[in-house]
């Protein structure tokens, strides 16, 4: 096998998927950049609009009324949006895991002499990453 020719497609992998994680990046900040902007002009928009009513209430009912039916306006939404937020953040029981097939290995008894591993043991699994990592640096070190 020649490494000269895995360097060079290694490297050129790179620099691919280092180009791939730029442009990502660039879009991101694009993004992040007009919704900022959009953000902005709801919230200007937002104002002006409670500004508006507000005007048009005090020409109604006078000043001091109005601007008290707007607070308490205000402190109702946060009283709703306090309790959404507490409804929504209570703590729920976690469903009852499973326990892991290594931790059950180390609860039970020892095994026999003789006794074979059960599938999917943590020593099968060294046995067959150790023979995997053997054959391949075979491969890699074959002339």
């Amino acid at each position: 096998m020649n490494l000269g020719g895995v360097l060079k497609a290694a490297s050129l992998g790179v620099s691919v998927a280092r180009n791939e994680a730029k442009a990502a990046i660039a879009r991101a900040v694009t993004n992040a950049a007009f919704a900022a902007g959009v953000g902005i002009l709801a919230i200007f928009a937002f104002a002006f609009g409670l500004a508006t009513f507000t005007v048009w209430l005090a020409h109604e009912i006078g000043t001091v009324p109005a601007l008290g039916y707007i607070a308490l306006g205000f402190l109702v939404l946060t009283i709703i949006v306090f309790i959404v937020w507490r409804v929504s953040t209570r703590e729920k029981k976690p469903p009852p895991r499973a326990e892991s097939p290594l931790a059950a290995a180390f609860n039970e008894q020892p095994r026999r002499a003789g006794e074979e591993p059960p599938p999917g043991s943590a020593i099968g699994s060294l046995g067959v990453v150790a023979l995997v990592g053997f054959l391949m640096a075979r491969q890699i070190f074959r002339r």
